[in-house]
């Protein structure tokens, strides 16, 4: 398991650093929490409210966002495609807010 801090520019959280690839990466509003092969993983949160479960999953949707995809989404059509997704998917969720 690794913990990589949180940084806000413009309103969003980004990690401070890379995330590397890992099989489960959890935002808790500080830090991301990678956790890696081997790792026992967390039982899932409960959620109580709408606007609970649309913060998570906007959390979740936005640490895929790495910079390997990003260089992705600037070198090929598909990594595009996949960034515009989940775009729509991020837009999706802040309007359940």
């Amino acid at each position: 398991m690794k913990i990589i801090q949180a940084i806000q520019e413009n309103g969003v959280f980004k990690p401070s650093e890379p995330l590397p690839e890992g099989i489960l990466t959890r935002f808790n509003g500080v830090e991301y929490v990678v956790y890696e092969e081997g790792d026992t993983l967390p039982a899932a949160p409960e959620v109580d409210t709408v606007r609970q479960a649309a913060l998570l999953e906007i959390a979740r949707l936005e640490s895929q966002i790495t910079p390997r995809r990003l260089r992705e989404a600037v070198l090929s059509t598909e990594g595009k495609d996949w960034l515009d997704a989940q775009d729509i998917l991020i837009t999706t969720e802040r309007n359940k807010l």
